[in-house]
């Protein structure tokens, strides 16, 4: 017997109740399928956006690496700038006679410092003392333009209170040099 056969030997109300639960089953099922799929396509584009967002963040990070690479670089080429038997000491000496401000200088004490694993750190410590502004500034830009790692890591600055033209300075230069395994 065929499912139309039983289907017609059924009465009315069994056939109200059979469609009624074949319409009630397919809507169950239809739901179904809408809502978890509409889930799923919802998640995967989720993922695809947390994928994209992931790659722009690595792009971001692999730039800003890149960058920083260069950098090093160039910081590490004009540390291998100073010679060898550089004397920071004396090339500061030189330095504030080429200023012409040696009449000011009241101390300069060189100190050995310790670096790190890959470069040395020296340094010296300076007091100046009635310096008018230009020859000061001359030889602030002299100290920066020296070769290799040479810095001006502190800088204090006061007028003087007895002659306003000029000024009492301190500061520490130090000088940079990599290590032989340093790079």
């Amino acid at each position: 017997m065929s499912f139309r056969e039983r289907f017609e030997k059924l009465t009315p109300r069994e056939r109200i109740l059979l469609l009624a639960g074949a319409g009630c089953l397919v809507a169950v099922l239809g739901w179904q399928l809408l809502f978890r799929g509409g889930r799923a396509s919802r998640s995967s584009g989720s993922r695809l956006e947390q994928a994209v967002a992931q790659e722009k963040q690595v792009a971001a990070l692999a730039a800003r690496y890149q960058d920083r690479h260069y950098q090093l670089s160039a910081i590490e080429d004009r540390l291998r700038q100073t010679p060898a038997d550089f004397d920071l000491y004396k090339h500061l000496d030189k330095l504030v006679d080429q200023a012409g401000i040696r009449s000011g200088v009241i101390k300069m004490d060189p100190v050995e410092g310790t670096g790190t694993d890959y470069y040395f750190e020296d340094y010296v410590n300076m007091n100046l003392q009635k310096i008018e502004l230009v020859p000061l500034i001359q030889f602030l830009q002299s100290v920066e333009e020296s070769p290799g790692g040479v810095r001006i890591n502190q800088l204090s600055l006061k007028k003087r209170f007895d002659k306003s033209d000029t000024l009492d300075a301190t500061l520490r230069v130090t000088l940079y040099r990599l290590k032989q395994g340093g790079s």
